[in-house]
């Protein structure tokens, strides 16, 4: 059986709430299991979302301490600090602890904004099994570390929710399904929840008009359709840690 990875980043990015819930209901609702990249300062209003979703075996990871809000004026200065050498270090190892002082496990590490590079991957490999969001290929480094890119199908396409509001279903999952390869589908919580009105304020009108007008239930359900495709067409929905394991034995 063909496998594949959906990849959740849950965070507090656009100031959106019940983030974890409505994730693994879509995701519960299709039986099958997925990874979810939390920041850890979700753990200060979703506590028991996450622990729910955990029970329900959905894969928890860390997606850093937090995530700026996108539309602060110093939001690319905010993200720039966190990720000079000695700020990379206390970065890792605080998220680490927080998840591991809530009694979460958790093997997997994104870091935010796509960043990655070599000493990223150096702090990571201290307290993780593996790092999400590296390139196009999974890899393996040192006999003992898996590294994920954040979306793999169709060669090295980046697949992005943009896609499924404006192509037919049917059309992407049998390009997905004509790669004989494992697929990486990667999305935000926020794709499937509406987004607040403050928005208007700040993003562009074609950025608007083609992409956050259409969140919530309207891209949740082609989300769903998406995934069901791949189901019904024999695909197996695994966990990154799930992958990490398989890897790492052979």
């Amino acid at each position: 059986m063909r496998k594949a990875l959906v990849t959740f980043d849950i965070e507090n990015l656009y100031r959106v709430r019940n983030n974890v819930a409505r994730v693994t209901t879509l995701l519960t609702h299709l039986g099958i299991k997925g990874t979810l990249f939390v920041t850890s300062d979700i753990l200060e209003n979703e506590t028991n979302d996450i622990y729910d979703a955990q029970a329900q075996g959905h894969e928890i990871a860390s997606h850093g301490s937090n995530h700026p809000y996108v539309y602060q004026r110093n939001f690319q200065h905010n993200i720039n600090a966190l990720f000079v050498e000695q700020n990379i270090r206390d970065y890792v190892k605080h998220s680490y602890n927080i998840f591991r002082d809530k009694g979460l496990k958790v093997k997997g590490f994104r870091s935010i904004g796509f960043r990655a590079g070599s000493n990223l991957l150096e702090e990571t490999k201290k307290y993780f099994k593996y790092f999400a969001g590296n390139g196009n290929e999974i890899k393996r480094i040192d006999g003992s570390f898996i590294v994920l890119p954040i979306s793999k199908i169709m060669g090295n396409i980046c697949f992005r929710p943009a896609m499924i509001l404006y192509i037919p279903l049917n059309i992407i999952g049998k390009l997905l399904i004509a790669k004989n390869e494992i697929i990486v589908l990667y999305f935000h919580s926020f794709d499937i929840i509406k987004k607040p009105s403050e928005l208007a304020l700040y993003c562009s009108y074609w950025k608007k008009l083609l992409y956050y007008q259409k969140t919530g239930n309207y891209l949740e359900k082609r989300i769903e359709g998406l995934l069901y495709f791949l189901v019904s067409s024999g695909f197996e929905f695994i966990t990154c840690n799930d992958l990490t394991r398989l890897l790492l034995k052979n």
